[in-house]
């Protein structure tokens, strides 16, 4: 989540903004599918 920082603070392109946001929403997804299923 640390490299992800800069999100708030200050973004290149609409195209990175967008593929962040997309891959820390599957991530945070994810996470949660292994601790539901899992446990």
């Amino acid at each position: 989540m640390t490299r992800y920082v800069d999100l708030f603070f200050g973004w290149k392109t609409l195209y990175v903004f967008i593929m962040k946001i997309i891959f820390i929403s599957l991530t945070a997804y994810t996470i949660y599918l292994m601790k539901v299923l899992i446990s």
